[in-house]
């Protein structure tokens, strides 16, 4: 069982320092960036398509000093492409070095909702061996009060017996007197 615990226990202290609240909230700051870096792609990429349209209409004799100004924009592009470029993979990456080595939570997530079921259903059992045991302490009660009777009842089934046999030969000789008595 040591494994399985420890195996947890690796995981959560994995999570922890990946610190996903963190994390997302650096990739919601770089996914802005990234966003803002494809609009200026985009305006990027038109402004260098105007500048070589222009570039094409502009006579020969003047396409030398053109050339220069036309090279230099695409320099500058690409500086920034490259620049955009590098964020881009420097978020994937320090994304990825974080959850690289991280295992995947789903079975951590699983087992803590397998022994939160049965942590309730441990309780829910917990309040029925309480009713059981008050029902048992009752049953108890009434059996010794059943006991305490079927005492008291013996007692009396003996004493009467007794008092029968006392009895009997007391009746029998007054009946037989008062037989006598009454015959004559």
């Amino acid at each position: 069982m040591a494994a399985p615990e420890s195996n947890f226990s690796a995981a959560l202290s994995i999570w922890k320092d990946i610190s996903l609240s963190e994390l997302q909230k650096t990739m919601d700051a770089q996914g802005l960036e990234l966003v803002e870096n494809q609009k200026e792609s985009m305006v990027g990429r038109k402004g260098l398509a105007d500048k070589t349209r222009e570039f094409k209409k502009i006579p020969e004799e003047e396409k030398g000093q053109a050339f220069k100004t036309l090279l230099k924009a695409y320099q500058t592009e690409i500086d920034s492409l490259t620049r955009r470029c590098k964020t881009s993979e420097n978020a994937f990456l320090n994304v990825y070095k974080l959850l690289a080595e991280a295992p995947d939570p789903y079975p951590l997530l699983d087992a803590a909702v397998d022994q939160t079921v049965k942590v309730a259903e441990a309780q829910a059992l917990e309040a029925e061996v309480a009713r059981l045991r008050e029902e048992n302490a009752e049953l108890k009660s009434k059996l010794g009060e059943v006991s305490s009777l079927e005492a008291a009842k013996k007692k009396s089934e003996s004493r009467v017996e007794v008092l029968e046999t006392k009895v009997s030969p007391l009746y029998f000789n007054a009946l037989n007197v008062w037989l006598i008595q009454h015959r004559s």
